[in-house]
């Protein structure tokens, strides 16, 4: 679509759901909206993706907007939809809670859950609090799962040698402890790094810290996860700073700041600190000559490494 040097100043949000339109030229539109032309500049000139992605996100979201407003008008809301006042309190809520939500996959939740989230007075509704009340129903539902893979999680690793009755007052007692999603999260990924290898070590009762031999509670268990999390994150961190030592050598003509950003832009990509530190070693086989290479594709050099990975 060639609509160079026009005087066109927006484009339909519905041109978004045009997958096959690959060519889309608005070269010299200066009276475009400058969201559009933003978006047009992610992308080469000529090149739809960068403001068929913008489109289509704004498509998604107009289409949200109708589906929960004809949720509540529907639903919750429907003997006050002839009232006018109230009409138009749930048109303004409608607009004013999906600002406060910016993740497409929880606007649905909302919608799904609108009858219980939503109160039953529109005008008098706050679209902040139907927010917090949405994110501490996710966070409650999202913890009983994670209850339930840490029981199932205990019951892989202690296999036959822990009382099956005795694993649910276990989950209990250390998410007493251990309350936010990432630490829980955190727990299940590294049980035999944190609990004690014998259950029998295990206890849910308060013990004297000063004492040795003495077996593992919940509070134990939570110091020690801030210990591992601590040393994983010392350890990533140094892995980072041998990455950043041999890039400045690899680019000796380069500033330190300009090198600085490109390990982080090349480290962010990578998870696994052993990957890191092996990336440090091997700098010259991933980092292109040209810094101007690495800087524009940081992403081509991950792929170099696991390549190289998969080979050894």
């Amino acid at each position: 679509m060639d609509c160079r040097k026009t005087d066109i100043r927006t484009l339909p949000r519905e041109l978004g759901r045009l997958n096959e339109l690959l060519v889309l030229d608005m070269r010299g539109c200066d009276g475009m909206k400058s969201k559009i032309l933003k978006a047009d500049n992610t992308t080469p000139p000529g090149d739809a993706k960068g403001i068929l992605e913008y489109l289509w996100h704004k498509d998604q979201r107009r289409q949200l907007k109708n589906s929960l407003e004809e949720k509540l008008r529907m639903g919750k809301y429907r003997e006050l939809i002839d009232n006018p006042d109230d009409s138009e309190a749930i048109k303004k809520l409608v607009k004013n809670t999906l600002a406060e939500f910016k993740d497409d996959k929880d606007v649905k939740d909302l919608i799904r859950n609108a009858d219980r989230l939503f109160p039953p007075n529109p005008q008098r509704a706050n679209a902040t609090k139907i927010k917090t009340t949405f994110f501490q129903l996710k966070d409650e539902n999202e913890k009983k799962k994670l209850a339930a893979d840490l029981e199932l999680r205990l019951r892989q690793f202690y296999y036959d040698s822990i009382d099956p009755q005795a694993v649910e007052g276990m989950v209990k007692g250390l998410f007493s402890e251990i309350t936010t999603l990432e630490d829980m999260k955190f727990l299940i990924a590294k049980v035999p790094k944190i609990l004690p290898a014998d259950s029998n070590d295990f206890t849910l009762v308060d013990i004297d810290p000063g004492k040795s031999g003495q077996k593992v509670n919940p509070k134990v268990v939570r110091e020690r996860l801030i210990a591992l999390k601590k040393s994983i994150e010392e350890e990533r961190l140094g892995a980072i700073e041998a990455v950043f030592t041999k890039l400045q050598v690899h680019y000796s003509d380069v500033e330190p700041k300009q090198v600085r950003e490109l390990t982080n832009k090349v480290t962010d990509l990578f998870k696994n600190s052993g990957d890191l530190k092996r990336l440090a070693e091997d700098c010259s086989m991933h980092f292109p000559v040209e810094f101007e290479a690495a800087d524009i594709d940081p992403k081509a050099i991950k792929a170099s490494f696991i390549k190289a990975k998969k080979m050894t």
